[in-house]
């Protein structure tokens, strides 16, 4: 299945659709898939590897992936389906299979912003965890690259979505390569009822949960689902949940200029002492001593 943007009145088209509202029905598909997950948490198999992430999420996807759901929470994303001559129109499959050697300096350059979706020992990047800025700003590519597909208004369509197209992968490469990635998904090694619990902690770190709680909620024994997470997991349910709070709060420390009171709150702290204890366990800083190293 291949999914195309068509201009009826001019009689053109060009091998890329933006899908606004993923489903995620299609497990694999003949086109590029750049997939941005900006809300919900959830667990999904990509090829042979089952992925618990967390929004805000990419993931780059090449025709022969292939991806299910398993369990996802409140999850929304939007779907760019592109034959890669869309970027360099020499970028045939079979010519994307060859030695990148043969291409020349610009066509490397094209072929390098490819690389999350390519196949082979140097493919990386098929899942980018990125920050609240960077959300952001995809969004707005996202937005401009839906206009211009919904439009269809002149005769330079093809060539503005091209131009969105490049923009998103040149920034992508720029995340990947240029910031410090620190990816917020975990390799699930098999599938177990422990999945269930993970994904519950991601959907409601904000809310108060204690063992007590987790145990009426998957009406299990408090010494089975302890030793059960930790032997998924290598760490104790609660030390889980502290790491997954810390980790939150430390992107809202340092990419928003939300109040401190108010963030430790939104991450399911209900006392500062407590907060500030936690966070220079885990970091090294305090909250304050944190947003300045980030901002400086």
């Amino acid at each position: 299945m291949e999914f195309f943007t068509m201009d009826e009145k001019r009689k053109i088209g060009l091998p890329l659709y933006l899908e606004k509202n993923e489903d995620f029905t299609c497990s694999s598909h003949s086109m590029f898939r750049l997939i941005f997950i900006y809300e919900g948490t959830g667990i999904l198999k990509m090829n042979d590897n089952r992925i618990l992430f967390m929004a805000p999420t990419v993931l780059c996807l090449h025709e022969k992936d292939t991806l299910t759901v398993e369990q996802f929470h409140n999850v929304k994303a939007k779907t760019i389906y592109f034959d890669p001559v869309v970027i360099n129109n020499i970028f045939t499959l079979e010519r994307l299979r060859g030695n990148p050697e043969d291409l020349s300096q610009t066509e490397f350059a094209d072929y390098c912003l490819l690389s999350p979706f390519l196949i082979g020992p140097d493919r990386s990047g098929e899942i980018i965890q990125v920050g609240l800025t960077a959300e952001k700003r995809i969004m707005v590519f996202l937005d401009r690259l839906g206009n211009e597909l919904d439009t269809l208004d002149n005769n330079f369509w093809r060539c503005r979505s091209r131009s969105i197209i490049y923009e998103i992968l040149s920034f992508l490469q720029y995340l990947y390569t240029e910031m410090e990635i620190d990816n917020n998904y975990k390799v699930l090694e098999s599938e177990s009822e422990t999945d269930k619990v993970i994904l519950y902690i991601h959907a409601n770190y904000e809310q108060k949960i204690t063992l007590n709680h987790l145990t009426e909620v998957f009406h299990i024994n408090k010494t089975t689902l302890s030793e059960e997470f930790a032997k998924v997991t290598g760490v104790s349910v609660i030390d889980y949940l502290i790491r997954l709070r810390i980790k939150i709060a430390s992107i809202l420390l340092s990419q928003t200029s939300i109040p401190i009171s108010e963030i430790l709150y939104r991450t399911g702290f209900n006392d500062s002492t407590h907060f500030g204890r936690m966070f220079r366990k885990y970091t090294g800083f305090s909250p304050s001593q944190y947003r300045r190293s980030k901002s400086s």
